[in-house]
């Protein structure tokens, strides 16, 4: 009883229902074919090489990382490790951006105006269409979409719901939105032109911005962000007590609660 409890609270944290205070971001790079993960600072803290040689949007699904590769057309399971899992096709024929509303995957098609909705085993369940006609990256709050646009200098982030009517526009840093996350509190975005990722807010104001991890000759493409609620650096999916630090996960009746948070040790 005690892991399903866990296993639950961790759930609703991981997609949104919970807010976390803290966590990572994940950047995947079409230059240089790596994810890389980040702190907040804009510190690589590891990365993996990509399954596919043009890795682009990246998503989270409380448990596993998604990339859609536009070279490949496919879609990628992977673990925080970056061991594949499983794989699909992209329903886009230009796949770009890639995002998880608790349920499904929604995947952009870069240039074109429609999103689509897929189960994690591919299987398109339905599509919406930007209202801005193009789209590139993608981000879901809980409740709206967030579609990035370039096609027009400076570019924008249009905020849609889930029946793709336009709520608002958004300016975005840099004008090159290629992908997009949301922290349960602010946007960021990476800026393909100026190899930059930026933390905004919804009037586009900048409140953080770093260099990329590929620097001036990579790409910045697919961004993510994961929940690390109590800063131990253990993810939340991963951390058997997500709201107490604990990095050394210590276990002493290996019941999946760690001991700093098991009131019942055996």
């Amino acid at each position: 009883m005690k892991k399903v409890i866990l296993l639950l609270l961790v759930f609703l944290i991981s997609v949104g229902f919970v807010s976390a205070a803290t966590g990572y971001l994940w950047n995947a790079d079409a230059d240089t074919d790596k994810i890389y993960r980040l702190d907040l600072n804009g510190n690589v803290i590891s990365s993996f090489n990509s399954p596919g040689p043009y890795p682009w949007g990246l998503a989270w699904d409380g448990k596993y990382l998604w990339n859609v590769d536009q070279s490949t057309k496919k879609v990628y399971k992977l673990d925080l490790n970056g061991n594949v899992l499983g794989s699909f096709d992209s329903p886009a024929g230009a796949p770009g951006g890639l995002t998880y509303d608790g349920e499904y995957l929604w995947h952009t098609n870069i240039g074109y105006a429609t999103i689509y909705k897929t189960d994690k085993n591919g299987n398109v369940l339905g599509q919406i269409r930007n209202p801005d006609d193009r789209s590139t990256g993608i981000t879901f709050d809980g409740t709206y979409f967030y579609v990035g646009y370039v096609w027009l200098s400076p570019g924008w982030v249009t905020k849609i719901d889930k029946s793709g009517n336009l709520i608002e526009r958004i300016d975005s840093p840099g004008g090159n939105t290629w992908g997009l996350a949301y922290d349960w509190e602010y946007l960021w975005n990476t800026d393909i032109g100026e190899k930059k990722i930026y933390r905004f807010d919804f009037d586009g104001t900048v409140l953080k911005s770093f260099n990329s991890p590929s620097g001036s000759g990579g790409s910045p493409t697919g961004l993510v962000f994961i929940e690390d609620s109590d800063g131990d650096g253990i993810s939340d999916w991963e951390d058997n007590c997500p709201n107490t630090p604990n990095s050394g996960q210590e276990d002493v009746d290996n019941d999946d609660i760690g001991d700093v948070c098991d009131n019942c040790i055996n």
